[in-house]
């Protein structure tokens, strides 16, 4: 694993000048995960809109980065960027197989016998079927 560690100010620089959601992909976590760090170390975070302005050209103000509070950690540590996982391959049928399901469902001992009634089926089969005998047909059929 690659472990990011960054100092307070480290951070703070890194979040005023690299929008959170890069910066938080970066580092492996989420936003909102980058956001609670921030917050509980006491390091100011850009407001909503902060790179809108800066990309129309607008000079936004950058707080100061305020003194540590007493038991602030010194640094922040992160799980670095994670390397992309391959997705396994989709199944995906062709013809000739769904064909050769079909041929294989009309031999004798594959084909799917359903029962004429339903005496000896399960519970939620037998409410369900009474279920819908008693419903009537809604406003689109």
């Amino acid at each position: 694993m690659n472990e990011i560690q960054l100092m307070r100010e480290e951070l703070y620089e890194r979040i005023w000048t690299t929008p959170a959601t890069k910066l938080a992909a970066e580092l492996g976590i989420s936003d909102v995960g980058l956001g609670k760090i921030c917050r509980r170390i006491h390091i100011p975070k850009p407001p909503l809109g902060y790179w809108r302005r800066i990309e129309t050209g607008h000079m936004v103000p950058r707080p100061a980065l305020p003194q540590a509070k007493a038991g602030d950690p010194p640094r922040a540590f992160f799980p670095g960027k994670q390397p992309e996982r391959e997705s396994p391959p989709r199944f995906q049928l062709t013809n000739s197989d769904i064909m050769a399901r079909i041929e294989a469902e009309r031999t004798e001992e594959q084909r799917i016998v359903v029962a004429e009634s339903l005496q000896d089926a399960h519970s939620l089969v037998r409410k369900t079927e009474r279920a819908y005998a008693k419903a009537k047909s809604g406003l689109y059929g």
